[in-house]
């Protein structure tokens, strides 16, 4: 698995700066999960003017997507370098919603056969293409394979993206997109957001060992479904799944306490990572001057303290929120200090619009 760190997730801050959110996902791949793909989408579609008309069809693409993940997927060998995985990227007024499974050959030709049907039919041919087969119940054993091909195509009004790679045993990584575009989206506009872009994002975090990221709008909204991703996908080491969903808690509010507000959102991003020593819980954000001052004074105060000391210090900053009524940020990166396996790390990042983002990790 190897070892992962700041390094690893800065790249993702400066390459998705162009997106208004991300959401990227190689877990457990189970139906109660859709809903919270769903959930995270729409909360940020919601604030998006030219996207909000077309919400219902994209949730239907979204869980169309998710379930054909569900459904269709091989289970992962030890041989295998990635998993399934899937993707949601919003970038001007184009949404593309990506899915990776693995499937076998025979499965990968069938599946060719139909992506290439789908895509020479205009609007009216898929229509009729699609009654059809609901007349005729031309339907595959796992559900109608083709059929969902055909309403996705329907329903996104473009071309279905796909690529397969082999894997060693013969097997391939079937890879799927869909782009959406907004009422006033251009068809090169749409058309720009290509598959073998997305699946370079795929092998970037799959070399991170990513089990889920969110970049997007940051409220007490978003965070619940992120926790049920984090904690669906918990080990039975409870310990270890207790202090993980509690740096994760505390490194999403920190987001929500430090971040910088603009046209109505606050932006940020967090990811959690598998590596040999543990965990890696990630979170980045905007900042403004004066918060990065209030920053850096605080975890430099941290870095060289004891455990002992870390408890002293959160028990007496506790103490002071509460003898006060106030709610000081700084109390949640000290009981991050204090749980993981190693001092915090943290670096300011100059983003290519100008922007300066705050990123921290932690090791669970």
């Amino acid at each position: 698995m190897g070892s992962v760190g700041l390094q690893d997730f800065i790249p993702f801050t400066h390459s998705m700066a162009p997106d208004d959110f991300n959401i990227w996902y190689q877990g457990k791949f189970d139906d109660e999960f859709t809903a919270v793909i769903i959930e995270l989408s729409e909360f940020n579609l919601e604030n998006k003017e030219d996207m909000r008309k077309s919400r219902k069809r994209i949730s239907y693409l979204l869980a169309e997507s998710f379930q054909n993940i569900v459904r269709h997927r091989l289970e992962r060998k030890e041989t295998d370098k990635k998993g399934s995985m899937f993707g949601v990227q919003h970038r001007g007024k184009v949404i593309t919603i990506y899915s990776s499974n693995i499937v076998e050959e025979p499965t990968k030709e069938l599946l060719v056969k139909n992506l290439d049907k789908v895509n020479r039919l205009n609007k009216d041919e898929l229509k009729e293409q699609y009654n059809k087969i609901l007349i005729h119940g031309e339907l595959s054993e796992k559900g109608g394979a083709g059929l969902g091909l055909i309403e996705m195509a329907r329903k996104s009004g473009n071309k279905l993206q796909y690529r397969f790679e082999e894997t060693s045993d013969g097997r391939y990584h079937f890879k799927l997109q869909l782009n959406i575009g907004a009422k006033d989206a251009s068809q090169e506009e749409i058309e720009s957001l290509k598959i073998d872009e997305t699946i370079l994002m795929h092998q970037s975090l799959s070399d991170s060992n990513v089990v889920f990221l969110f970049k997007g709008d940051f409220s007490r909204s978003t965070i619940k479904p992120m926790l049920n991703f984090i904690e669906g996908n918990q080990s039975d080491k409870i310990v270890e799944s207790k202090r993980v969903f509690h740096v994760s808690l505390e490194l999403m509010q920190n987001i929500c306490d430090y971040g910088l507000t603009k046209d109505g959102s606050n932006q940020g991003l967090f990811a959690i990572s598998l590596c040999d020593e543990g965990q890696f819980v990630y979170a980045s954000n905007p900042v403004t001057p004066e918060s990065q001052t209030k920053l850096t004074e605080l975890l430099d105060s941290l870095k060289n303290l004891s455990t002992e000391e870390l408890n002293e210090r959160f028990r007496a900053d506790l103490k002071n929120n509460l003898r006060n009524d106030s709610n000081n940020a700084s109390v949640g990166l000290i009981d991050v200090s204090r749980v993981g396996k190693k001092p915090l790390v943290h670096e300011y990042v100059k983003r290519s619009d100008g922007e300066t983002w705050y990123s921290v990790g932690a090791l669970v």
